[in-house]
């Protein structure tokens, strides 16, 4: 009775569970984009969030993936990307802080013109 028990909670956790899900939250958080009204820090939060799901236990991987997604995501322009990246950010914070800088920067030169 025990393992048939055990059988039905193992094809459950597979069917419905974290084991399933950890991949769908892992290509999630690789394929999102920076939405157009959506700030650098809630782009940043997203990432995490997904990565957090899918990595409970394991938070300095989490944190590292976190940044390389969020450098290969952040925006559209592989030059503003390279821009941000070549801050080298040691953490999710510092990316998304070189990121509102550029967007700064930017906009002065734009309105400079």
């Amino acid at each position: 009775m025990q393992s048939d028990c055990d059988l039905l909670f193992s094809r459950m956790e597979q069917r419905f569970g974290l084991i399933n899900m950890k991949e769908s939250y892992l290509a999630d958080a690789r394929l999102r984009r920076k939405r157009q009204n959506e700030t650098y820090r809630e782009f940043a939060q997203s990432i995490e969030d997904l990565l957090r799901k899918a990595y409970p236990d394991c938070s300095e991987l989490v944190g590292e993936l976190s940044l390389n997604t969020f450098l290969s995501n952040c925006h559209d322009s592989a030059d503003f990307r390279v821009s941000v990246k070549r801050t080298r950010p040691k953490n999710l914070q510092d990316a998304v802080t070189a990121a509102i800088q550029e967007v700064c920067l930017r906009q002065t030169e734009r309105e400079k013109q």
